[in-house]
């Protein structure tokens, strides 16, 4: 979507699901999971939609990659029977795809751990973090110097899909502390600073504008029940008693829009 248009260009069309883009930090190509193959693996094309490449091959669902901000490597996470753990690719691979698989080093494993996302400085991972399928999720970073994690305190419910701010300092994530998933801000080290959306409908999946000032969303609050995705102000000092009130509604159609991602 151009934003100054609205105007939407579809990139991909086939019978598979496309889905979870993020850019390469030059804005040149898109990596994207599709189970066009079978299963989820990861794949990257150009931003034009040209020269779809496969990048993984693995049995297992690989899903939610994020671009690292030197565009040296692809964090993503890989899910079968034994739980869901975080590896890297290195994008180097790219020129040589059927290398790729041998190009994969881990960040967690034996774990259940989804949703990377990349710090501005490239030196920590945040990420959804939990030991088993089915209990709640903390908001986690790993530190890829030291090689540990640490969980964050966030609302200390479940805490998910986080997205690091452009100078680093804050991470927007849904939580669903008030029931359906909200859109809420804390600081990189876990305080939370405010809850932005509070609706009872679904708000997941925030991206932030490269100047810091917004956050792009997808929710099922509009009367339809399908997936819209949403624009608001990134800002804890909103008048009181009009949460939502500079919310603008980016599209509207008959399917779900799902998985933002702003170009860098």
């Amino acid at each position: 979507m151009d934003m100054l248009t609205r105007e939407v260009t579809q990139l991909t069309q086939d019978a598979a699901d496309d889905r979870w883009p993020s850019w390469s930090p030059d804005g040149g190509q898109v990596v994207f999971v599709s189970d066009r193959s079978g299963n989820d693996d990861l794949y990257v094309m150009d931003a034009s939609g040209e020269n779809v490449v496969q990048l993984t091959t693995d049995a297992a669902m690989d899903r939610y990659p994020a671009w690292s901000p030197d565009g040296s490597r692809i964090a993503f996470a890989r899910e079968d029977v034994n739980g869901s753990s975080l590896l890297l690719l290195d994008a180097a691979c790219i020129s040589d795809p059927d290398n790729c698989e041998d190009s994969l080093t881990p960040v967690t494993v034996n774990r259940y751990d989804l949703h990377p996302a990349w710090s501005p400085d490239g030196d920590r991972i945040a990420f959804a973090a939990s030991d088993f399928p089915g209990l709640p999720w903390v908001i986690a970073v790993f530190d890829l110097e030291s090689g540990t994690y640490s969980p964050l305190p966030g609302t200390g419910s479940s805490d998910h899909l986080p997205a690091w701010s452009p100078d680093g300092s804050q991470i927007g994530f849904s939580s669903s502390l008030e029931g359906a998933p909200d859109v809420w801000l804390m600081t990189d080290t876990g305080e939370v600073e405010c809850q932005l959306t509070f609706n009872p409908a679904n708000d997941v999946e925030v991206a932030w504008s490269p100047d810091g000032e917004y956050l792009v969303f997808a929710s099922d609050r509009g009367e339809q029940g399908d997936f819209e995705l949403y624009l608001i102000r990134a800002d804890c000092n909103a008048p009181e008693g009009v949460p939502e009130a500079d919310l603008i509604q980016l599209t509207d159609n008959d399917a779900d829009d799902f998985n933002p991602d702003w170009l860098p």
